[in-house]
């Protein structure tokens, strides 16, 4: 599966390195970056760290979403390089106390779930 950061809307390569910059210091080393090839129904964005990539769901690239909501969705997979998957209590947790306060420090996270709430692939 061949990843290009730059869809036809939005470019991840950019807007990972500004996220990286504000949020995180610059401290993450960039994965590859990419869109889906297929459709996905039921998942906004990917990140595998056995491949080190982070895909975001092709039907995110659209001109009617908007860049902050693209940018969320990226923001929220670079979490995940931050705070890795653990397994606590005999289960695999991927979303920890601390990853859901500092996804919701994303400036514009309430108006990004707003959106995602409304958009047509969910």
């Amino acid at each position: 599966m061949e990843h290009q950061p730059a869809g036809k809307h939005h470019d991840l390569g950019p807007m990972f390195e500004r996220l990286n910059e504000r949020y995180f210091a610059s401290a993450l080393v960039r994965p590859r970056l990419g869109w889906s090839t297929r459709t996905w129904r039921t998942q906004l964005g990917c990140f595998d760290p056995a491949l080190e990539q982070i895909v975001i769901n092709r039907q995110l690239d659209r001109k009617n979403v908007p860049e902050y909501v693209v940018a969320y969705v990226l923001y929220h997979e670079m979490l995940h390089l931050k705070h890795p998957i653990r397994f606590a209590r005999c289960r695999r947790e991927s979303h920890s106390p601390q990853f859901r306060a500092e996804e919701k420090k994303f400036a514009d996270y309430r108006r990004a779930m707003r959106f995602l709430k409304t958009f047509p692939a969910y």
